[in-house]
């Protein structure tokens, strides 16, 4: 008896044991048991997956601007210039920065066009994104050699591409860009601007 007695309580306890935990979780074991899968078994929100695809995707933008870039060098001058155009503004867009024989094509199919408000667009993308492959190397100051200045030649071909379009406020804009970034404006330059001017002054006679 008192064996069984024993036995009884033991029951007992089981089943309050049993009771209190359905009343902490309502789904009972099977809810705990995908309560628990939930944290160990689901693939992780994030995490190494996410970084990889994410490293891929800038891998093959990269590619896709170092593409853009070669198919722009290699564009020839009877190429229309709007296809220039559209690459240069697809490198941008894809957040590469243009090298030095990129600014040149683009700009010598500015002048070509012959397109100012382009020119003015190209310099400022210049301004804010300078080739690094053209300011490797020893250059002149200001003063010491204006002309020898790396980043002078591709800011003049924006300015001559203003004058053949007779556009003088877009070549003094490219002019002011450049007083803005230290750039020597030379002689050259000031020429191109008058010729814009002068230009612009007969299509307006006319």
């Amino acid at each position: 008896m008192a064996l069984k007695g024993k036995m009884q309580a033991l029951v007992l306890l089981l089943l309050g044991g049993i009771e209190a935990f359905q009343r902490r979780n309502p789904r009972g074991f099977e809810g705990l048991q995908t309560s628990f899968g939930s944290h160990s078994l689901q693939k992780p929100v994030g995490g190494a997956a996410e970084e990889r695809g994410t490293t891929m995707q800038a891998l093959a933008t990269r590619d896709e601007i170092i593409e853009l870039q070669t198919e722009l060098v290699s564009l020839s001058s009877k190429v229309p210039h709007h296809i220039v155009f559209r690459k240069f503004k697809q490198i941008v867009k894809k957040g590469g920065e243009p090298d030095g024989a990129a600014f040149e094509s683009v700009l010598r199919a500015c002048q070509r066009a012959p397109s100012g408000p382009f020119a003015l667009k190209v310099s400022q993308v210049l301004r804010e994104m300078p080739p690094q492959d053209m300011l490797q190397g020893f250059f002149f100051v200001e003063d010491e050699g204006a002309d020898l200045h790396p980043l002078t030649p591709l800011y003049g071909m924006a300015v001559e591409a203003c004058a053949r379009d007779a556009a003088p406020l877009d070549a003094l804009r490219i002019m002011d860009l450049m007083r803005e970034v230290s750039i020597p404006r030379i002689e050259r330059n000031y020429v191109s601007v008058l010729r814009a001017a002068a230009q612009n002054r007969e299509l307006d006679s006319e």
